[in-house]
């Protein structure tokens, strides 16, 4: 949250923070892909596609969502709540500032 308030909430935050969800929902749509293509079940192949499109599409809405309603939570947020929760964090891995900012920009 420290990181969308100074830099906003884009795509490329967005990505960064779900990254790892994100690759293994890919791995197993991979997988499985595969699987059903080396069965030749192709109904089920597109089944796994369908799957894949819906996912993509579900996140995207999630994040277009969360961007549409980015200001009126940044402007209601005790943000020296979440300045306190950040540092008293062990799993807080880089503070605000000390990162590259074009880290966090696609």
């Amino acid at each position: 949250m420290l990181r969308a308030r100074q830099y906003g909430y884009t795509f490329g935050h967005f990505i960064r923070i779900n990254s790892k969800r994100l690759l293994v929902i890919l791995a197993v749509l991979v997988v499985c892909a595969w699987l059903t293509l080396m069965i030749r079940d192709y109904a089920a192949y597109y089944v796994v596609l369908g799957l894949a499109i819906g996912t993509v599409c579900r996140d995207l809405a999630w994040f277009r969502s969360n961007r549409a309603t980015w200001s009126f939570t940044e402007k209601t947020t005790d943000w020296q709540k979440v300045e306190q929760l950040a540092k008293d964090d062990p799993g807080h891995d880089t503070p605000v500032g000390k990162a590259d900012h074009h880290t966090f920009l696609i």
